[in-house]
């Protein structure tokens, strides 16, 4: 049909990436290259650097609107510190100690995603928290969300009543200088009976690959095996790449303050 495009048509992705932005290359006319740098030399040379800046900035601003609709982190993280972080063994202290060093560092020219993985109660999402307010004091964009609840906003979308459009969630993801994405394996990825990819570790996939080349800061309670099993082979060797895997070990820390109590 004239004005629609195939999807024959259309460009394959390559197991290569950008040397500039690290996305996945596209295969066009028998040729590696990237899409994404090619659009941004266009845009540079139509209306300069400095403009092309200034509505990245306008983007990510516009992020941070659509998550502040609703409360996004809870309230117990709300309260989260560095200060009032309590490590109980040297795993902890030294989490502590990169997360505070992360921050303190922090550059969009040399983003170094991070994932904090350890059982129930050991902090993780407290020192994630606790990054993202010391960010936001410097001027530095970010989004804290729980994964689960990330995919529940996204489903909200398809109600033709909703403000928010699933684009726009997914852009301003993307766009922000620092995402947070807590509790990676909580949501649930039961595959149907005929073995088929759930659609939320395909969604999750494409939030993770547009955040390759950025700052990303993952917790989960899963170890090595179990988030590949969660994942998919192919996709955790994908997500996973370049990420710095920090352990966390120790008692739950709400467990010990009950029986303390």
């Amino acid at each position: 049909m004239k004005g629609t495009t195939s999807i024959r048509n259309l460009p394959q992705t390559s197991d290569k990436r950008c040397n500039e932005c690290s996305r996945y290359l596209l295969i066009i006319n028998n040729q590696e290259q990237c899409g994404y740098c090619s659009l941004i030399k266009k845009e540079d040379e139509q209306i300069g650097i400095e403009a092309r800046e200034a509505l990245e900035r306008k983007e990510r601003m516009k992020a941070l609107r659509i998550f502040n609709k609703e409360s996004i982190i809870n309230d117990r993280l709300k309260q989260a510190t560095f200060e009032n972080y309590e490590p109980n063994n040297e795993s902890q202290e030294k989490a502590k100690a990169i997360v505070k060093r992360y921050v303190e560092n922090f550059s969009t020219d040399n983003p170094v995603p991070l994932m904090l993985r350890g059982d129930y109660g050991l902090g993780k999402s407290h020192l994630a928290a606790a990054a993202v307010k010391e960010l936001a004091e410097k001027n530095i964009t970010s989004i804290f969300i729980s994964v689960p609840k990330l995919l529940t906003k996204i489903k909200s979308t398809w109600d033709k009543q909703s403000e928010t459009t699933e684009e726009e969630i997914l852009s301003a993801l993307e766009a922000v200088d620092c995402l947070v994405l807590d509790d990676l394996g909580a949501e649930q990825t039961k595959r149907d009976p005929n073995g088929n990819i759930p659609w939320s570790v395909t969604k999750l996939f494409e939030i993770i690959d547009a955040r390759i080349g950025k700052h990303t800061i993952f917790t989960t309670n899963l170890d090595n095996q179990e988030l590949q099993e969660h994942l998919g082979p192919r996709n955790y060797s994908r997500a996973m790449e370049g990420v710095h895997p920090i352990k966390l070990t120790g008692e739950d820390y709400r467990l010990r303050k009950f029986k303390e109590a």
